[in-house]
């Protein structure tokens, strides 16, 4: 029987404390895709973790705030080919 996708979803409130923790889940439950919301990344951060390819898009920072607030992600385990491109604005 062939293997199928395990996709998931999830609202990080920050990716970068909950890593090791994230990392640990998508092992033990074979996640294979796993979006994310609310990665709270600034735009400069470089978003990694082993044995996966990761797209990220921080939302930029405001004037007059210093905090990282949203943010999405997609993590995709590196078995599966994977690209990121940008979709047109107007869609």
């Amino acid at each position: 029987m062939e293997e199928r996708a395990r996709v998931g979803f999830l609202n990080t409130q920050g990716f970068l404390a909950k890593k090791a923790t994230l990392l640990t889940t998508i092992k033990e439950e074979k996640i294979s895709v796993l979006c994310l919301a609310e990665t709270w990344l600034r735009p400069s951060a470089v978003m990694t973790l082993a044995e996966h390819h990761c797209f990220s898009r921080p939302r930029p920072i405001l004037a007059g705030r210093n905090q990282a607030r949203g943010g999405v992600a997609v993590i995709v385990h590196n078995t599966l080919p994977a690209t990121f491109f940008t979709l047109p604005q107007d869609l």
